[in-house]
């Protein structure tokens, strides 16, 4: 009876280390494909997969608040508190410049309301006109820090009156004032190729000084990347990074007034 079970335990455990060596072959097989496969790809085409992830994920927290236009959380408080707030509303709001005409624009929108995106009338063109001038006064008396880029997604990513020149010329300004919100627009910009050429290599850069200033969004991207270290976004980042980061540091350096130098980045 022992013979018989020694010999059970040891076509078990040969069993086993066979299975074992068998599923290491395959990993290294499939590892191996994958490098030879990434390493086939052109630039362009290893460019595509990185450029698609920053694009859609810098618009999904530069603009979120497209999905969800629910007029229960536009208080005139969040209007001046919210982080990211859409930028239509943010403008309109400045150009009524008071919580009651606020509120009734709020209440008027309840009933207008169509599929999540805003029917704005004749007054609120004006009104948005309004909202403008007071933000660029803002911007001129240093009396709101982020006028610049309220400003900049506004006409680049709002619906009212988009002129995407207008929103990365005020992304540019915002950017050398240290504000995130314009550094991630151009981020974006070059990510998607909007009013820019495509340029990986200058996402990355834009995408590097905005985690500088501290930007949760930034970080979170940038740690999705490195996240699966097997995948060809974080080889293609691995491989665009250190050049991005150079460039970073000369742009930090020409704007001191941005933030100060920027740490040695970690390859």
């Amino acid at each position: 009876m022992k013979k018989f079970l020694c010999l059970i335990f040891l076509s078990f455990l040969i069993g086993t280390t066979a299975c074992s060596l068998n599923n290491q072959k395959n990993e290294a097989t499939n590892n191996d494909n994958s490098k030879n496969t990434y390493e086939t790809k052109t630039n362009e085409e290893k460019d595509k997969s990185l450029l698609l992830t920053i694009s859609v994920k810098s618009h999904e927290w530069l603009f979120g608040e497209y999905k969800d236009r629910s007029a229960g959380i536009w208080t005139w408080e969040d209007m001046r508190t919210k982080l990211f707030w859409d930028p239509d509303i943010e403008v309109l709001a400045h150009g009524y410049g008071c919580e009651g005409q606020y509120s009734d624009f709020i209440d008027r929108l309840q009933s207008q309301r169509r599929d999540n995106y805003i029917i704005f009338s004749e007054n609120d063109k004006k009104t948005f006109q309004k909202g403008v001038r007071r933000l660029e006064n803002e911007v001129a008396t240093k009396s709101n820090k982020y006028a610049r880029s309220t400003l900049a997604k506004f006409y680049y990513g709002g619906h009212a009156d988009q002129n995407i020149s207008k929103g990365l010329n005020w992304a540019y300004k915002a950017a050398e004032h240290g504000e995130s919100k314009g550094m991630l627009i151009l981020t974006h910009a070059y990510a998607e190729g909007t009013g820019v050429p495509q340029d990986l290599e200058e996402s990355i850069k834009w995408l590097l000084l905005t985690r500088r200033t501290g930007d949760p969004t930034a970080k979170w991207i940038i740690e999705t990347i490195e996240r699966y270290k097997s995948s060809q976004d974080y080889k293609r980042f691995c491989e665009i990074k250190q050049q991005a980061f150079k460039k970073a540091e000369t742009w930090a350096k020409e704007h001191p007034d941005a933030f100060f130098a920027l740490p040695e980045e970690k390859s």
